[in-house]
């Protein structure tokens, strides 16, 4: 089913919900449905191998260290209530999870010189993705305290948009030779990550704090922890996780305050 589609379906199930749960007596800002933006910078941990770009890559299995990267994510989210103490939760958005493998030192093998015998080559590697997705996450919000603090719990939904790579190749020694195209520091490929999977399911969990700023206006910082359940590709045992830092703003739809 589209994600679009499995959104809307979930809130039609969860109206009536909201709908009863604000009847009895005046609501808080638990007892309402509320809407809500939020953004902030996430922090990416790629980890594994990444199996033969093609039949002519100089790195064959591809195995970096160092995957990291800090990049960004955006969420229009719905919480609405099912008792004073959880809320169901929707949230639609963009995550970038680009980050970067080095490898170092990498023995290529032995290289014909013009004079003197063959020598050893050594290389740089650096894997270069640009990976993002739109991301469908249905979930929960408990709150365990009076205060209002809340922690929430999601199944991470995630449908690839960009799937790019480079591959830099850097010739550490011989020193006094160079690549065939006359450079020591190049581009072997530019291109599309092969056999991206086209869902990406994790589990996202996360905690906010709410910062009533008017009656209906409330400021939510928040972290959140992306733990993947599938790889990032067919090949290999790629895998991408993330921790994010965020501030979030919510609409609670109180009723108008009664004269």
């Amino acid at each position: 089913m589209h994600p679009f589609k499995s959104l809307l379906s979930l809130l039609l199930l969860l109206l009536p919900l909201w709908h009863a749960a604000g009847q009895d007596g005046e609501p808080g800002l638990r007892d309402v449905m509320r809407i809500g933006l939020t953004a902030g910078p996430q922090f990416n941990f790629h980890s594994g191998t990444y199996d033969a770009l093609d039949q002519e890559a100089v790195c064959g299995t591809c195995t970096f260290e160092n995957g990291d990267g800090m990049k960004f994510r955006f969420e229009a989210l719905v919480e609405i209530p099912y008792s004073p103490t959880l809320k169901f939760s929707a949230r639609l958005g963009f995550q970038d999870f680009s980050g970067q493998f080095e490898r170092n030192n990498y023995y290529v093998g032995k290289v014909a010189q013009q004079n003197g015998p063959p020598t050893d080559m050594i290389v740089d590697h650096t894997f270069d993705n640009a990976l993002s997705y739109l991301t469908v996450t249905p979930g929960v919000l408990y709150f365990p305290f009076e205060q209002p603090l809340h922690v929430n719990l999601g199944l991470g939904l995630a449908f690839p948009l960009r799937k790019e790579y480079t591959l830099r190749e850097v010739l550490v020694q011989p020193a006094n030779i160079q690549f065939a195209d006359g450079t020591r520091d190049h581009i072997t490929r530019d291109e599309e990550i092969h056999d991206v999977n086209g869902v990406r399911l994790a589990i996202d969990a996360g905690v906010g704090y709410d910062i009533a700023l008017t009656r209906n206006l409330l400021l939510t910082p928040a972290l959140a922890y992306s733990l993947p359940l599938t790889q990032v590709t067919g090949r290999g045992d790629w895998t991408a996780s993330a921790l994010a830092a965020g501030v979030g703003l919510r609409w609670a739809m109180l009723p108008p305050v009664k004269e």
